[in-house]
């Protein structure tokens, strides 16, 4: 399984706080995968990124930094992480 594969496989969005734990946990990561998602984790959840009240503008920010500064990670992926920091920044 790819990291990016980790990433979207989470469907738990009822429970958004599981989703941070859901990717770190997932079988058949490498150490270096599970040491890749924590660095786009700390992108995503960059105070930077959510100075706006307008939360979905934020999350497009921190998706495009993700995204920037992670090539390796889906499209799809980068959004899951926005998506999971979005609820940590409420």
């Amino acid at each position: 399984m790819t990291l990016s594969e980790a990433i979207i496989r989470f469907d738990q969005w009822r429970h958004p706080w599981e989703f941070h734990d859901s990717v770190i946990r997932a079988r058949g990561l490498s150490r270096a995968d599970r040491k890749l998602f924590e660095a786009a984790w700390q992108e995503a959840l960059d105070f930077a990124h959510w100075q706006s009240a307008d939360l979905a503008r934020c999350a497009q920010l921190a998706q495009a930094a993700v995204r920037a500064r992670f090539p390796s990670l889906s499209e799809e992926a980068c959004s899951a992480i926005a998506r999971g920091a979005s609820f940590e920044m409420r």
